[in-house]
């Protein structure tokens, strides 16, 4: 069989055998159809973000890790070493134009909502704005 998602499969392959847990224990417990996980670990189908995510929070890993999408396994990995909020921006896995999506992309790494990120920047740029009209 033709794998299509090698880096996928063995990413997630390899966190299974690391938490000893197999397939039809991450489908009950992250919510995820045990086939749908089967074609995953078999490199056949690529995890839909929403699937990707609730088999990373399961494992306890970062879902563009998983994805294959960043170098780094987990979140404490990605921000190890790092002092400023600008080291913070530097390694998140999709390109962002400007901070604010960065910042938004980062939220929603750490375990925000979409929504509730958006929420978060918005009232950070009207933060700023507010304060640069005051100035």
């Amino acid at each position: 069989m033709l794998m299509k998602y090698p880096e996928t499969a063995r990413r997630l392959a390899s966190e299974l055998e690391l938490k000893e847990m197999n397939q039809q224990t991450l489908a009950e417990k992250s919510g995820v159809n045990k086939a749908s996980i089967s074609q995953y670990v078999n490199g056949t189908h690529m995890p839909s973000v929403e699937s990707a995510k609730k088999m990373a929070k399961v494992l306890g890993v970062n879902y563009s890790w998983l994805l294959g999408h960043s170098d780094y396994r987990t979140v404490v990995d990605a921000f190890a070493g790092r002092k400023s909020l600008e080291d913070f921006m530097k390694p998140l896995p999709e390109p962002a134009s400007d901070k604010y999506e960065k910042l938004e992309n980062y939220l929603q790494l750490i375990g925000f909502t979409y929504e509730e990120a958006r929420d978060i920047c918005r009232y950070a740029r009207f933060l700023k704005n507010e304060r640069e009209e005051q100035s």
